[in-house]
């Protein structure tokens, strides 16, 4: 059977994408816990938080009363938002550069 990309490294591609997915999603997880933690907390009647009054406020009352790990509860909820698609979107890029690459040869 033929292959539609020969000699492509597809065991490496997908190895890349899994880890690109993970290191992604471990950097964004801080970020999201906090902003999700920023916008559900409830507000006074002028509209100001009950909990935090900054996004660095949030940050140390987090880091004070969780511990540092705490920034990363939800890790995986994240990893199955994000891994997909960083999957997809090195997959795509490694066609449009196979393609790319054809059509610039038989130009």
């Amino acid at each position: 059977m033929k292959t539609q990309f020969p000699n492509r490294p597809w065991v490496a591609l997908f190895s890349a994408c899994f880890m690109a997915g993970i290191f992604m999603s471990l950097g964004m997880a801080p970020f999201d816990l906090v902003a999700t933690r920023f916008y559900n907390q409830g507000t006074n009647l002028q509209g100001k938080g009950l909990l935090y009054r900054t996004v660095p406020d949030c940050v140390l009352k987090i880091c004070k009363s969780e511990g540092p790990l705490a920034f990363f509860k939800g890790w995986t909820a994240c990893y199955f938002r994000l891994g997909p698609y960083t999957f997809l979107l090195l997959i795509f890029w490694e066609n449009l550069k196979y393609y790319h690459k054809e059509w610039k040869s038989s130009s």
